[in-house]
């Protein structure tokens, strides 16, 4: 059996985001407080950035027409998946890297 090759995953700032969904970002953050996209992880003291596998699976499911109900539970999923990351691969303390 062949296994599915391995996505690169980056970061992508939210001038990279709302370039891939054509949004503003008045409009990001309404969603970001609706349920239906998610935060993003932080980068640094005043930076965030969302891994670019979750920006493109959520635009694939605006363009599939997925409702708001499955779309609020893929956000819930990728919350969880990155608390489930953090769990198997503890940062760091910075300065010790």
């Amino acid at each position: 059996m062949v296994s599915p090759p391995i996505q690169a995953v980056s970061l992508l700032r939210l001038t990279q985001v709302l370039k891939r969904t054509g949004r503003s970002r008045s409009t990001t953050y309404k969603l970001i407080a609706e349920g239906l996209w998610p935060r993003g992880v932080s980068v640094g003291a005043r930076a965030v950035a969302w891994p670019s596998n979750e920006v493109d699976r959520l635009v694939n499911a605006y363009i599939l027409g997925w409702n708001e109900d499955r779309i609020r539970a893929e956000v819930r999923a990728m919350v969880l998946a990155r608390k489930h990351a953090e769990l198997e691969f503890p940062p760091t303390p910075r300065g010790d890297a």
